[in-house]
């Protein structure tokens, strides 16, 4: 991806989201989970994350995941 796409303008997301933002949605959130755990983190070759917008995965919407590990193995989920 070229880092010019992040100076676009993403357009807005309204909810309820759509089947394929749930699912773009529900991907981010397992892939920042795994990042998070130390045996996934190394099996698959995962630099921890907690963020990830989805401009930076190409998809032009305004959102972003946050997955947040508050105690060992427990993770609160956001999508702002």
């Amino acid at each position: 991806m070229s880092e010019s796409i992040l100076r676009e303008k993403s357009k807005e997301v309204t909810f309820p989201l759509s089947e394929e933002t749930k699912k773009t949605v529900a991907d981010i959130i397992e892939f920042l989970t795994n990042s998070q755990i130390d045996e996934l983190a190394e099996k698959y070759d995962l630099r921890p994350g907690m963020g990830l917008a989805a401009i930076q995965l190409g998809i032009k919407e305004r959102y972003f995941v946050v997955v947040h590990e508050y105690d060992e193995g427990l993770f609160d989920n956001y999508v702002i």
